[in-house]
This record gives structure tokens, C-alpha cells and sequence, in this order.
């Protein structure tokens, strides 16, 4: 049976969701964070004589999805496609039993990795000007950075947009800024906080300041204060060879693959 998850459901789903804390940080995160009343969200949750046997978390125009079942609920369906969502993501395993149900245009797979140590940090963050961006100033400069990073798409929103979204993003995490002689040129975040993990994202340098190892520095100074000083582990997504490198290098270990379905509009709508 489906439901729309409330209070007195939130033991059994946060039980289901703890199976695989890993896979389900994000919703994790948003539970912990913001409840199941946020406006920017509606949680659903599939019930079989009271077990949970999957759920989903919808936004405005995109949603995660995590089953432990290869039953998929016709209603779950139903559910998603009304929603006319942009995309749904989760694990291979998860997506991969809505695949049939769903119409989508793209699917793209990420590489999930995990670390659990900071034996591989580089102390050489100290030195440089790191700061965890916070005013509404620095995170307008943070905007019109990305602006010209195009694998960011931030032009889609306007500068007050991008400020709200971090404001909510923010409850659970926090974006690091790089600054040479007081430019910001280089940013990452920690995101999706939860009592044991949080996600490494938006990891970006401008042009003009790459092949410098700021990337890498700002990584170090996460796992430092993320690892070694709340004692979490980190999660993060990758497809680019690169950055791949650059994060087995500092010790994660792949976990498993990540789907997102970039789903088709419905005709007229």
C-alpha cells in the first residue's frame, strides 16, 4: 500500500533507509534535517503489513528513489509519472526496476565512492585562504562564478534563486570557497549531512586557476573536517576520469553505481 510518509511512520522508514546508509544518504539527510512537513518536499513510502518495501522523495523536479524489493508498486508508478518529474535517481538497483515503467530520455550512471580515514590528507590546506562561504555576498560571488562553468547549468536560475536553494542546502552541509589574493577561484561542498555521512559536491575551479591543486586542497580540508574531526565517513559521485584519480588517490573506495533517468515529458503537458 502507498503513503504519504508522516511523523508516526518515521521510525520504520529511517530503519528501512539505515540498511544502506550509504545509497540513502540523501534522503536520509533531508529526513534528519527538515522533516517530513518541508514545503520543498513529499515523502512516499510503499507498506507491506506495515514493512516498508520502498520509498520515494519528490521535489519540485526531480526525485530519489530506493526499493529493497523487485516488486514495483503500480501506485509508486502512478505516483512519479503525475508528479512530471525531470529526473529520478538511485541506485542501479533501485532505477533499474522502474526502467520498464518510465518513459526517459537519458540515463547516466556515476561511480559512488566512500572514505572512512584521513591517512591520505595533505596538511598543505592550512596555508592557503580557505573559508567556508556563508554571507549572502560570498554566495553571490559563488553564483557568478559557476556562471561560467557550463557543467553547472547556474544560468538556468537567477541570482536570488541560487541564493535561496543554498539557504535550504545549507541546513544540512556547507560550501568551501578558495581564494587567491581574495578572488574566489575555487569551491567544493559538503552536503547532505547525517548522523554518520555527508556528500562531497559542486567541486569546480575557474579556467583561469586550474592545474593548481586547489581542487585537491579543498578536498583535504573536508576530510579533515568531516573525518577527523566529526568522525563521519564521505560519500561522493564521479564520471569523470579525472576527478576519478584524484579521489582514489586520496583513499575512497568504490562503493557502487548511481542511475539518474532524465524522464520524457508527457505529450501536452
Amino acid at each position: 500500500m502507498l503513503k504519504r510518509i508522516e511523523n508516526q511512520h518515521l521510525n520504520d522508514v529511517l530503519k528501512f533507509l539505515y540498511k544502506d546508509p550509504i545509497y540513502n544518504c540523501y534522503i536520509i539527510s533531508d529526513i534528519e534535517t527538515l522533516g517530513v512537513d518541508h514545503p520543498y518536499l513529499s515523502l512516499y513510502g510503499v507498506f507491506h503489513q506495515d514493512e516498508v518495501k520502498s520509498v520515494c522523495m519528490i521535489f519540485d523536479r526531480y526525485a530519489f528513489y530506493s526499493s529493497q524489493t523487485d516488486e514495483v508498486d503500480r501506485d509508486m508508478i502512478d505516483l512519479i509519472l503525475s508528479k512530471q518529474l525531470a529526473s529520478i535517481s538511485g541506485s542501479r538497483d533501485s532505477i533499474s526496476r522502474l526502467m520498464k515503467n518510465l518513459n526517459f530520455d537519458k540515463e547516466t550512471e556515476y561511480m559512488l565512492a566512500v572514505l572512512s580515514d584521513d591517512h591520505k590528507v595533505d596538511h598543505e590546506f592550512t596555508s592557503l585562504d580557505i573559508k567556508v562561504l556563508e554571507s549572502e555576498q560570498e554566495i553571490k560571488d559563488l553564483y557568478h562564478m559557476l556562471v561560467d562553468i557550463h557543467e553547472f547549468n547556474v544560468k538556468s536560475l537567477t541570482v536570488d534563486e541560487f541564493i535561496s536553494e543554498k539557504k535550504v542546502i545549507h541546513e544540512a552541509g556547507q560550501t568551501y570557497g578558495l581564494f587567491d589574493h581574495n578572488q574566489l577561484c575555487s569551491t567544493a561542498s559538503a552536503l547532505s549531512e547525517t548522523k554518520q555521512h555527508a556528500v562531497i559536491n559542486g567541486v569546480a575551479t575557474k579556467n583561469d586557476y586550474r592545474n593548481k591543486g586547489y581542487a585537491r586542497k579543498l578536498i583535504d580540508r573536508i576530510i579533515y573536517d568531516y573525518i577527523t574531526i566529526k568522525g563521519k565517513e564521505l560519500i561522493l559521485y564521479y564520471d569523470n576520469p579525472i576527478a576519478a584519480k584524484m579521489y582514489l588517490d586520496k583513499g575512497f573506495k568504490p562503493y557502487g553505481t548511481w542511475i539518474t533517468l532524465d524522464l520524457k515529458k508527457a505529450e501536452g503537458k
